[in-house]
């Protein structure tokens, strides 16, 4: 199963140890897949994440696609995700689309 643990010590481990940009994909067990863009807070049983549109992103619309604060940041969808519902982690280097799963399966 993977728990808090997976996530603030495993996945962070992996992801740096990655010398390319990843993509952290969650495989959720209903079959849904989120990308994720970062985790937020982690408590025992879930985890807030910021996540990316689950559509591809059209460079030329991505400031339609995802709003800025007044800083100039991007806002991202935030999700309290239940680490029961993750079914395993995929930490994808580039490319999202590759078809072996890496990362942890439950």
């Amino acid at each position: 199963m993977i728990n808090r643990q997976a996530f603030e010590e495993v996945l962070k481990k992996f992801v740096g140890q990655m010398e390319e940009s990843v993509t952290v994909e969650l495989h959720l067990f209903n079959g849904e897949v989120l990308y994720l863009q970062c985790s937020i807070e982690h408590y025992d049983g879930f985890f807030i994440g910021s996540v990316f549109p689950n559509k591809p992103l059209d460079p030329n619309k991505i400031d339609q696609e995802i709003p800025k604060n007044q800083n100039g940041q991007r806002v991202f969808d935030r999700l309290i995700i239940s680490y029961e519902a993750i079914s395993y982690v995929r930490i994808a280097a580039a490319h999202p689309q590759t078809t072996s799963p890496l990362g942890f399966v439950s």
